[in-house]
This record gives structure tokens, C-alpha cells and sequence, in this order.
């Protein structure tokens, strides 16, 4: 987090709500922020200031940080100091230490660009145990528009287990060729 007001609310909102959080503070930089933006029926979109964000790098992380049953690593574009070869060395060095790696990278800032795909594939997702796109993550990744066509191509190119966030018509998992899709519960959305 930034040494800025936004930093020192996240601070106190963890200690309110009882969590154990170590966080960084990066001097003389503002905390990362997003607007998320949401229209009924159509798909979310996010406008991110990276802020300190855009200065975490893989020194940052203790080896604490990767010794754990499950590592997760989560908003890929968001953190270009881990991206590339820095993410898969973190990856490798979790799958040595007995986690399983669990990936959600986001939808990059670009587009799907073959770069953006070529990185992924080479440097990533290699290391992948479980991978958790959504429904255009899934098919930006593969160029595949049938979301189960896509997970197989995606689980068989990877051997990673994806499980695909498919928002109302609820979630898969595929592992090898087998797809299972679960429902997702009718609700009516409050915001």
C-alpha cells in the first residue's frame, strides 16, 4: 500500500474486522486503486491506478509468502513486477515447497495479444495447478468462443485443472477432457 490516506484506511479496516494483514508500505506513493463500474446485464469493467502496486516485485515477498498449501496468485496484470519469468520462478519455487499454485490472472489492460498469451504460456502457466479465468479470460486465452471447448483446449495445452467463473450460468471445472459444470443459484443482484 501507498503512505497515503488510502493505505492508512486499509490498515484500520483489517484491525476492525480482526485480519492478520502484512502489509507493505511503499513511502511516498499512493495505494493502488480501482473503480469498478456495473451496469445490470452487462459485464463489469475495472479502471485500475496501479500506485504501489506497480512497484511490488518478487523481494517484497518473504518465504513465508510461498510456504503454504495453496499459493494463490491473483491479479497478474495488476502487478507487472511479477509478471513473466518473475511469476513462474515464484510458482516453481510454491510447487518445490509441496503448495498447489492457483492462478487468477484478470483481463489484461491490452487485450488478448499473442504477446500476452505467449508470456502466459511460457512462463506461467507451466506452473499452474489450478487456473481460474472467467468466461472471456477463457476464451481471450484460447480464441475458442465455446467455453467448454475452450477448458479442454486450455486444461490439455497446460495440465492445470480450470475451473471457469461463468457468472449466471455459473461455474466449470475440467480437469483432462472431463467437464463438469455446476449451476449458479437464481438471485436477484442488490448492486
Amino acid at each position: 500500500v501507498g503512505d497515503d490516506p488510502s493505505g492508512q484506511m486499509v490498515r484500520a479496516l483489517a484491525q476492525i474486522d480482526g485480519l492478520d494483514l502484512e502489509l507493505i508500505t511503499q513511502e511516498f506513493t499512493d495505494s493502488g486503486l480501482t473503480v469498478v463500474a456495473e451496469e445490470q446485464g452487462s459485464e463489469r469493467s475495472f479502471l485500475s491506478s496501479l500506485g504501489a502496486m506497480g512497484t511490488f516485485s518478487p523481494a517484497d515477498l518473504g518465504p513465508e509468502a510461498l510456504a503454504a498449501r495453496y499459493v494463490l496468485f491473483s491479479g497478474y496484470f495488476l502487478l507487472p513486477g511479477l509478471q513473466g519469468e518473475a511469476a513462474g520462478e515464484l510458482l516453481a519455487r510454491a510447487r518445490r515447497g509441496g503448495a498447489t499454485t492457483v492462478v487468477d490472472t484478470g483481463h489484461p489492460d491490452g487485450g488478448w495479444t499473442e504477446a500476452t498469451r505467449t508470456e502466459l504460456f511460457e512462463h506461467v502457466l507451466p506452473y499452474t495447478d489450478i487456473l481460474l479465468p472467467n468466461e472471456s479470460e477463457l476464451r481471450g486465452l484460447t480464441g475458442i468462443d465455446d467455453v467448454e471447448d475452450a477448458a479442454r483446449d486450455l486444461a490439455a495445452r497446460t495440465d492445470a485443472m480450470i475451473v471457469a467463473k461463468l457468472g449466471a450460468d455459473g461455474a466449470l471445472l475440467c480437469a483432462g477432457e472431463a467437464v463438469h459444470r455446476a449451476a449458479a443459484p437464481a438471485v436477484t443482484p442488490l448492486d
